[in-house]
């Protein structure tokens, strides 16, 4: 299949870390470190409560303990597994051509049956492998991923009569009926 296709720099070691660090005493922010890439998330001072300076204690309000876990817990897949979806075009002329300029700039070409394409820069925890008419893209941050779809979606939306556009791979479209004689 066409993620089996899509690898990972290899030479990166499996191995997964957590810090976290407090620059005054009422916030605190995690730093989740994996395969791919790192992110931040941070609590708001309202949620904590200070206990003891040295050693280090506080304790989190009982209203945002779960949120805190599973929040927690999507940075961990993001870093370790990653999000991913997969893009198809359909109709004449349609393209995907990704380019990379260094490792700090990615664009992506996008042909979609105007006279002109459209660039799309992305940013670098993006990962993203285009074959002619497939995208796959993958990212360790779960809110980023679709606002990237739905921009490139956006820019041409499935049809409702023919099924031109950008979907998603195994999309259902129900097609309108056209005219009848």
């Amino acid at each position: 299949m066409f993620i089996n296709k899509f690898e990972i720099n290899k030479k990166k070691k499996k191995r997964l870390s957590l810090y976290f660090s407090n620059k005054d005493l009422f916030s605190l922010s995690f730093y989740i470190i994996g395969i791919l890439g790192k992110t931040k998330f941070n609590v708001d001072k309202k949620y904590l409560q200070l206990y003891s300076q040295i050693p280090l204690k506080f304790y989190i309000d009982k209203l945002l303990i779960n949120t805190l876990l599973k929040t927690l817990k999507i940075k961990f897949m993001g870093v370790t597994k990653g999000f991913y979806n997969i893009l198809v075009t359909r109709g004449l002329g349609y393209r995907f051509r990704y380019k990379k300029l260094n490792k700090y700039y990615k664009i992506l070409r996008l042909k979609l049956g105007f006279k002109h394409y459209y660039l799309y820069y992305f940013s670098k925890n993006v990962y993203v492998k285009a074959l002619k008419y497939r995208l796959l893209l993958l990212c360790n941050d779960k809110t980023l991923l679709p606002n990237i779809i739905s921009e490139i979606r956006n820019l041409r939306y499935p049809d409702p009569y023919k099924g031109k556009g950008v979907r998603f791979y195994e999309e259902p479209l129900k097609l309108k009926a056209g005219k009848q004689r």
